[in-house]
Parts: C-alpha cells; sequence; structure tokens
C-alpha cells in the first residue's frame, strides 16, 4: 500500500509539474478515482482523466481490459474462438471466403489437422528455408499475440538475415534457433505498407490498422472505432503493448477520416499526444489516412464472413495492392475504442451489440 501511494504521489507530482497545478490536488484526484471505480493509476494515465473534470459518472463507465473482456463474454463465445486464433485456421478461413490476407508459404511444427499448408516438423524445418527464393518474409507463431517470436528475415543466398537480431546465419542455425522451444510456426512472404503511408509508417514494421466491428441481431454491421499502429524505423512490429515497441496509436475520425488525436508515453509514465512523427517529421494533426475505405470495407467483409463472433478487432494492413486482413482479435483492448470515443464505453458496447445504437 506504501508503494502504491508513493506512485500515486509521484504520478500527481508529474501532473502538477506539467499543468503547473497543485501536487496534492493531483494526487487526491487519483486516490479519489481509486475509491470511485475500483481502477488504478494505469486508467487514470491512459485516458488523461487529470485534463477531465470530476465526474464519478463518466469514470464509472471506463473499462480496464479484465471488465471488458467479461463484457465481451456475454456476446463472444469462447467455442469460436478457434478459427481467429489459430493463425492457420484463420488463413485457410480468408483463402474460403476470398479475404485478401498474406500467402501462407509453410508451417513448421504444427499439430492442426488436414492443414493446407506444406508443414516441416522438428528435424527438418531448415528444409523449409532453404526451398525459400530469395525476398523477405515474416515467421510468427501459430497462436499467441502482442508481436512475440514474430521474426522478420531475408533470405539471400543460402542464408538468412534476422533483422531482429541484427545476425545473418544459416538456414541450419535459423531452423535451430526456432527448434529450441515447443512452438509452431507459419511463414509469409513480407507484406509492406502502401508507399502513400510511409510517411507516418516509415521502418521495417508493418504499421495496420485496428478496425472494431460490432454485428448486431440483424446481420448488420457497426464500425464505430478504428485506429491506425504507427511505427518507428526502430520497430519491427506494429504492436503498442503499452509503449514497449516504441509505436503510437492514432485515432481516426470517423466524419473525415483524418487522423484525430495520436499517443504515445513519455519516459515520466503519462500519456502525451504527439503532433509530429519522430523519424519524418510528418504532421499528424488532421493528417488524412490515404485509402482508408479500402481497410474499412474489409473490415465489413470481415465481420459478415466470421458472424458466429459478433465483436471482433481486426489488424487491416493497407499496401499498394489493395487492403489485407492479417488477423482478428475476438478479445481486443479497450484503450483504443475508449480513445476513440474519448469516452468510457461499458453502456455502449451492449447498445451497439444489442442493436439500439
Amino acid at each position: 500500500m506504501i508503494n502504491i501511494f508513493r506512485q500515486y504521489l509521484q504520478a500527481g507530482t508529474s501532473i502538477a509539474e506539467e499543468k503547473s497545478t497543485s501536487r496534492a490536488v493531483e494526487t487526491f484526484r487519483i486516490l479519489l478515482y481509486r475509491i470511485v471505480t475500483g481502477y488504478g493509476l494505469d486508467l487514470y494515465l491512459t485516458y488523461s482523466m487529470q485534463d477531465k473534470p470530476v465526474n464519478f459518472k463518466e469514470w464509472r463507465k471506463y473499462l480496464d481490459k479484465r471488465d471488458f473482456c467479461t463484457l465481451l463474454f456475454r456476446y463472444n463465445k469462447k467455442e469460436h474462438f478457434g478459427v481467429l486464433e489459430d493463425k492457420v485456421s484463420f488463413s485457410e478461413a480468408c483463402l474460403r471466403h476470398q479475404l485478401p490476407h498474406p500467402e501462407v508459404l509453410f508451417t513448421c511444427n504444427y499439430s492442426g489437422q488436414n492443414s493446407l499448408f506444406t508443414n516441416y516438423e522438428k528435424g527438418s524445418t531448415a528444409t523449409g528455408f532453404a526451398n525459400l527464393a530469395q525476398g523477405e518474409y515474416i515467421v510468427k507463431t501459430c497462436g499467441g499475440s502482442y508481436g512475440i517470436n514474430l521474426w522478420s528475415i531475408e533470405k539471400i543466398g543460402d542464408d538468412i538475415q534476422v533483422h531482429n537480431l541484427k545476425q545473418r546465419q544459416t538456414v541450419q542455425q535459423f531452423a535451430s534457433l526456432l527448434e529450441q522451444n515447443k512452438d509452431s510456426y507459419l511463414v509469409q512472404k513480407k507484406i509492406t505498407v502502401a508507399r502513400s503511408l510511409h510517411a507516418i509508417m516509415p521502418g521495417l514494421g508493418c504499421g495496420t490498422m485496428r478496425i472494431m466491428t460490432f454485428r448486431r441481431p440483424d446481420g448488420t454491421v457497426g464500425m464505430p472505432y478504428y485506429f491506425i499502429k504507427l511505427t518507428t524505423n526502430a520497430s519491427l512490429s506494429d504492436n503498442f503493448s503499452g509503449n514497449s515497441w516504441g509505436n503510437m496509436l492514432a485515432m481516426i475520425n470517423t466524419e473525415n477520416h483524418c487522423i484525430r488525436l495520436v499517443v504515445a508515453k513519455a519516459t515520466n509514465g503519462l500519456y502525451r499526444k504527439v503532433t509530429h512523427h519522430p523519424d519524418t517529421d510528418a504532421d499528424l494533426r488532421n493528417y488524412p489516412v490515404p485509402e482508408i475505405q479500402q481497410a474499412l470495407d474489409l473490415g465489413r467483409q470481415c465481420a459478415l464472413a466470421f458472424p458466429d463472433i459478433p465483436a471482433v478487432g481486426w489488424d487491416v494492413v493497407i499496401t499498394d495492392q489493395g487492403a489485407m486482413v492479417l488477423e482478428g482479435n475476438p478479445m481486443f483492448d479497450p484503450i483504443g475504442p475508449q480513445l476513440c470515443a474519448d469516452c468510457g464505453i461499458r453502456d455502449i458496447v451492449p447498445r451497439l451489440l444489442e442493436g439500439k445504437d
């Protein structure tokens, strides 16, 4: 408890210095928020409660990840999650539904039944990589998320350039690296964002748009929230994960499809607003997102193709060849939607899914 209070006092001090207000007042507001909502400092800072009026009713409308997942479980049934959580099954479903999706070249150590893709068991993994043509590829686990065990590689001659490690390895060395654990992997041709987006998504990481769809009982689809995970030159993945990857979240205005707000995490723990991209110096304020409509159209197609899961956060990338869906998340994080809406969504999501909005 003492450590928690110290954290609150430190945060209150940082906020007071930033706003030129009283440390005691700001610390008291944080404590009051904790008493009223049961949530801690992370949510308070994430949604910039320090800049909003004290309003108990509005405070209680915000959700953390756990409570949001509890809410989603009322509509999304766990028995239907497999097709989205298993990336191989999802890739196969995209083929069936003719949804544009990166091609899977082969899998490694995959235990699923009757897969459409060639699978290499442990001991033969090197064969799959030896047969790859020259070029860039993504290797990722068949399950899991947050960019964990995601490898960006390039086949050069008979070797593998492993971008994550900044090393050039033999095919056998890279295969052995993958075989050291029990994970299964799939290998895809690397895709890149459209050239029209390079000003806000530079580097090796493939920035995506998160489109949240809510399928109503009458079959119509609502898409009230979408944002972009902006990458930097140092990023290999577009995952935000509390800003551990150095990326930013850009909220999109649904009326004009321009960036409304960009946030990143500052060194003092506060979320800060970003006006210019740190690598390209592109002005992000009211930045018109090119070709966004094709991404939204694809998000709607995905929602219609997977009707058993009413609420999904789709990760869509816009390429020079068009929009592609990378994956669907049935238990997505509420940070993006609540930043997009600039309010809590405790009451909004049920109304969306029940067709009342």
